[in-house]
């Protein structure tokens, strides 16, 4: 006969140690997956991942090399150049001569007042006033063997002893010189300036032809 109070020991004994066999399997996996996941495999891994690959390096190396320098800059390029200005062209000095005298202008090319006379000018022109007038008429002779450009030609006048400006005047028969002469060959112009008939003492008539040519200065008396 069983004794009631004596615990079964044989039926609790087998559940027990399987759930403790169950707790300690269960921590040597946790512990096994632990190890594995700081293991210098993983490390290595994680670490590699971190670094950029070789295609990444050179795609970022092509995009910084091919960003503008420092010296192809928008900035840099464009700032202005300075440019030197050319220099005019300096006019020759001028040479005084006898009102009336033929004078070289240069060498085989010559020019002389051939003709003055008192007029009343007409004013047709702005800035033009009528008034006691001289016509000059002056003539250039070509002996230089090839043709001269007069298209460039200024004729002024001065008067009195402040070498006053005189007004030019077209008429009456103001010529101005033709566009060239020709080597052999002469050509003439006719300038009438007004000028008041008690400065006429002190006359300056100048012939330009070129700035690469001396400036003639005729001076003298003119007829009143």
């Amino acid at each position: 006969m069983t004794d009631p109070i004596q615990p079964k020991r044989g039926r609790w004994a087998a559940p027990a140690l399987i759930a403790i066999l169950a707790a300690v399997i269960v921590v040597v996996v946790v512990i096994g997956v632990v190890s594995a996941a700081n293991s210098p495999k993983n490390a290595a891994t994680t670490s590699s991942a971190a670094v950029p690959t070789g295609s990444a390096s050179a795609s970022a190396s092509a995009t910084a090399s091919s960003s503008p320098s420092a010296s192809s800059s928008p900035a840099a390029s464009s700032t202005p150049t300075r440019t030197t200005p050319a220099a005019a062209a300096t006019p020759q000095p001028t040479k005084t001569a006898t009102i009336s005298a033929p004078t070289a202008i240069v060498k085989s090319l010559t020019a002389k007042v051939t003709k003055m006379e008192a007029v009343q000018g007409k004013a047709n022109g702005p800035g033009e006033v009528a008034g006691p007038s001289v016509r000059f008429t002056i003539t250039i002779t070509n002996s230089t063997g090839k043709t001269v450009d007069l298209s460039n030609t200024v004729v002024n006048a001065y008067y009195g002893s402040d070498a006053t400006p005189a007004t030019e005047l077209q008429q009456p028969g103001g010529q101005a010189f033709p566009a060239s002469v020709a080597s052999g060959s002469t050509a003439t112009g006719v300038f009438v300036f007004n000028i008041p008939t008690a400065s006429r003492n002190k006359v300056t008539v100048t012939v330009d032809t070129s700035v690469q040519n001396p400036v003639i200065a005729f001076r003298g008396a003119a007829p009143r």
